[in-house]
């Protein structure tokens, strides 16, 4: 089965698709360390610029695809934002429409923030509305439904609209509950860095390992509650952002690169390129691995019940 990536930022729902056994046939992208990221894990062809400069003429190459997933920028509709109904980034599901229109796979799998639920446009009408009118405008069967990461091995607490839509006159599936995992069973990398597995992170200052020394499991340092946030090592992580600044539960440090990654469920062999902080944002704007396997194993069965 043959699937494209869009907005594919370093490989999460490529992977995950991957690991359930599809065939990765292109994936667009545009940020080079995530671009660099992708393509020295993942398979499929790079379309290597901002989508919207991405012309019909060249993905029309791309045939038989059985499905498109990907996740447009949700900066706009995520409730820890601004939620701005004039952000241009809210606009961007309408090219995950254009592909669709274009290369009609038989399935698409769009992913988005919970939030995009309420979020309204600038006419004040519902944006989860526009999406369903665009697809079924196409003739897709749309369905939406809030997904949770931690019901599919991801030791994380991470909420998602998951869109799937079909041609093929069969009933759209979500993945059934896949089983638990915490995060004790993923933190158990030593105190040290270890540059060859990417377990390397920020060295604070002296007075930050003091401080962090005091911090309860599952409370925050500092003003901004949503970081520096100490895990809680028999439970899930909050949701993992872009910033990387979690707490370990048992050292005074930050958590590291590949903490994070084990976090998304990424497998420990998969590498990120760039700067430490590059990585983090990969890693935090990443669909979880195991979450992405999850829904691509409900879409076979769908292509096989077709």
């Amino acid at each position: 089965m043959k699937f494209v990536d869009i907005f594919a930022g370093c490989g999460g729902m490529t992977k995950g698709f991957e690991l359930a056994g599809y065939e990765p046939e292109g994936f667009v992208e545009f940020w080079g360390p995530a671009m660099d990221t992708h393509l020295e894990n993942c398979e499929g062809r790079l379309i290597g610029r901002d989508i919207n400069q991405v012309k019909d003429k060249e993905i029309e190459g791309l045939k038989d695809i059985d499905v498109i997933c990907g996740g447009p920028p949700c900066q706009g509709f995520s409730m820890a934002g601004k939620r701005d109904p004039k952000d241009t980034r809210n606009r961007l599901f309408e090219e995950f429409v254009r592909f669709v229109k274009v290369i009609k796979p038989k399935v698409f799998v769009m992913e988005n923030v919970a939030g995009i639920g309420s979020m309204q446009n600038l006419n004040g009408d519902l944006v989860i509305n526009e999406v369903f009118k665009a697809f079924t405008d196409l003739g897709y069967e749309v369905d939406c439904k809030i997904l949770n990461s931690s019901n599919y091995e991801v030791p994380e607490r991470r909420r998602r609209a998951i869109f799937i839509g079909n041609r093929i006159g069969v009933k759209n599936q979500y993945p059934k509950f896949k089983g638990k995992k915490f995060l004790k069973e993923v933190l158990d990398l030593q105190y040290e860095q270890d540059e060859a597995i990417q377990h390397i992170y920020e060295k604070n200052a002296t007075k930050n390992l003091y401080k962090y020394s005091y911090v309860e499991e599952g409370k925050s340092y500092g003003l901004f509650k949503s970081t520096n946030k100490k895990l809680k090592s028999n439970s899930f992580a909050c949701t993992i952002t872009k910033s990387g600044r979690y707490i370990h539960p048992e050292y005074n440090r930050l958590i590291s690169v590949r903490e994070a990654a084990r976090i998304q469920s990424f497998p420990d062999d998969f590498k990120f390129s760039g700067t430490v902080n590059q990585m983090y944002m990969q890693i935090g704007n990443a669909v979880p691995v195991m979450m992405a396997k999850a829904i691509a194993e409900s879409v076979k069965e769908m292509l096989n019940g077709s």
